[in-house]
């Protein structure tokens, strides 16, 4: 949240969708950094591999301190202030609603619950795909199904590389901004091919215990972990977005809570229980669920699990495509974009500011613009530009926008 406030929310949009692609990238980058460092200083020293991220947290306490006098922070202002704010620059109090009504919890809450679907498929990477990899021949010898995990992470930074550098650029570029209901979407879909390609595995397996006893290698697994990663992309960092863009401004921390609950907790409950329910087709033919042995596991009908799967995530392609959902989702999301355009308090205040320069007094630089510039930008501007210290100008156009 704290690092998305350092945008402003209607300039700066793109920049907002840009920062958690990357928030989510850095977040992987430190789990493939860890799943391969940590695991080889533990086999000298338990002792080293704890004090790595020690320090590294506390290196990360020191630069994020060290960069204070840079932050944008949100002054907190009681209601009175906020009222006598938006009368002084001429917004009337309810600028915010349309059609009689204001951005709340309750709307980005079904927004984030569109991505639990995914989710759900998410969740299979530490559970049903390590089942289906403890069966399958490790990697060069030795690189088993756990290691494999890796991929996801790595998928990730290579996706959310080329989507926040080439793929939502080139949009742009064209005036095309992709609705969130297509992104979730979107991965969905990419999801349900993770799907599909561990039935195809599930193929290989009995196949090739079948004709020759063997096992397939676990490398194969790879493509779909590296879809998974590929899917959150679109699916995950968005949801992240959006529960903080379209959310009230005093419930943005427990929305994006919620979200991460969407994220984790529900869909950990939805597959726990649905292994629950499912469990039969995680036993051999003896009755036994422990099928850690290519006979066994040739036994069971894993594949019927996989099935459910693949339903659950193409239920989520086709909600998120559905045309009413996508409308709701832009009502949601514009009713929260005018809101902050309608609100004086909603633009970040620095606390301490230089006096104002020549440059500064002429228009050249300075703060952002506020709420009925904002509203002249939205009508007739063309857009924005950046300058100096990320302060920005928009240029106007004779013409009004049609």
């Amino acid at each position: 949240i704290f690092g998305a406030r350092q945008y402003h929310p209607l300039l700066q949009r793109s920049m907002v969708e840009s920062f958690y692609v990357q928030f989510y990238m850095v977040i992987n980058a430190g789990a493939v950094v860890g799943c391969i460092v940590i695991p080889v200083v533990a086999r000298s020293s338990i002792t080293a591999a704890y004090t790595i991220p020690f320090v590294l947290l506390l290196v990360a306490v020191l630069c994020f301190v060290a960069g204070s006098n840079r932050y944008v922070r949100v002054v907190p202002a009681g209601r009175s202030s906020e009222v006598h704010q938006m009368k002084s620059v001429g917004v009337q109090e309810n600028a915010g609603d349309v059609d009689g009504e204001k951005p709340n919890f309750a709307d980005v809450a079904k927004i984030c619950a569109l991505i639990i679907p995914f989710n759900v498929v998410y969740q299979q990477c530490p559970t049903t795909f390590m089942v289906q990899g403890a069966v399958m021949a490790p990697f060069l010898g030795f690189i088993e199904a756990p290691s494999i995990n890796i991929v996801d992470s790595v998928s990730v930074l290579v996706s959310g590389y080329f989507v926040s550098s080439y793929f939502y650029p080139s949009l742009a570029r064209n005036n095309i901004k992709l609705a969130t209901g297509y992104k979730f979407a979107i991965g969905s879909a990419i999801g349900a091919c993770a799907i599909l390609w561990s039935l195809l595995i599930e193929k290989m397996i009995h196949a090739e215990y079948v004709q020759s006893g063997g096992r397939v290698n676990v490398i194969w697994q790879a493509p779909g972990y590296f879809l998974i990663g590929a899917g959150e992309i679109f699916s995950i960092s968005t949801a992240y977005e959006v529960a903080f863009t379209a959310s009230p401004p005093n419930k943005k921390a427990f929305a994006c809570a919620f979200n991460l609950f969407c994220i984790g907790g529900i869909p950990s409950m939805i597959s726990l229980g649905l292994y629950r329910m499912c469990d039969q087709w995680f036993e051999n033919n003896n009755g036994s669920g422990n099928i850690g042995r290519i006979q066994d596991y040739s036994e069971a009908h894993v594949a019927n699990y996989f099935f459910v799967l693949l339903l659950i995530v193409l239920l989520g392609v086709a909600i998120n495509l559905l045309p009413q959902v996508r409308a709701w989702i832009a009502s949601v999301e514009n009713r929260a974009a005018k809101a902050s355009s309608g609100s004086a308090s909603s633009t970040p205040k620095v606390e301490k500011r230089k006096p104002a320069t020549g440059e500064e007094m002429r228009g050249e630089t300075g703060p952002l613009l506020k709420a009925q510039k904002h509203i002249k930008y939205l009508k007739e501007g063309t857009d924005a530009h950046i300058y100096r210290m990320n302060t920005m100008k928009a240029e106007f156009s004779k013409t009004p926008k049609r």
